[in-house]
């Protein structure tokens, strides 16, 4: 058995200790989301995340279609980031659907979301609900 140069074992020892890389989702994002069902009831809304290693805390706003005033926040909960990909989820007033987690996956200053919740005709505990995407607001 040969043993192994210097080289190799500084360079074994880098890739073992760096950490896995997490887009970043800091930051105030505009988006918005519609339900599958009924494509046309687009919902707007705006969120100010922090990610702190793999947590992810902040708020999300609904707003009209301009996202110049939120019509309150709700504080995200559940919230996480592995990689480029973030989910969290939010309690609501709407009799309907009163919890809907989002999941996506960030490029750049851009975020794709699959919306989950507990819709009436949802036979499970979540169902996919719509899509929604936001993008990074630049400062």
């Amino acid at each position: 058995m040969k043993p192994l140069s210097c080289l190799t074992v500084v360079l074994v020892l880098a890739i073992c200790a760096a950490p896995s890389l997490a887009a970043d989702a800091n930051g105030p994002w505009t988006g918005s989301f519609a339900p599958d069902m009924n494509p046309q009831n687009i919902h707007y809304f705006v969120l100010d995340l922090k990610a702190d290693g793999a947590k992810l805390a902040g708020t999300m706003g609904f707003c009209k279609s301009d996202c110049g005033t939120p019509l309150g926040t709700l504080p995200i909960k559940d919230g996480k980031i592995d990689g480029d990909t973030i989910s969290f989820g939010i309690d609501t007033d709407a009799k309907d659907v009163p919890h809907i987690d989002f999941q996506g996956t960030i490029t750049g200053d851009s975020i794709q979301f699959v919306v989950s919740g507990k819709a009436p005709d949802c036979p499970e505990s979540s169902c996919k609900i719509g899509r929604g995407s936001a993008t990074r607001e630049k400062n």
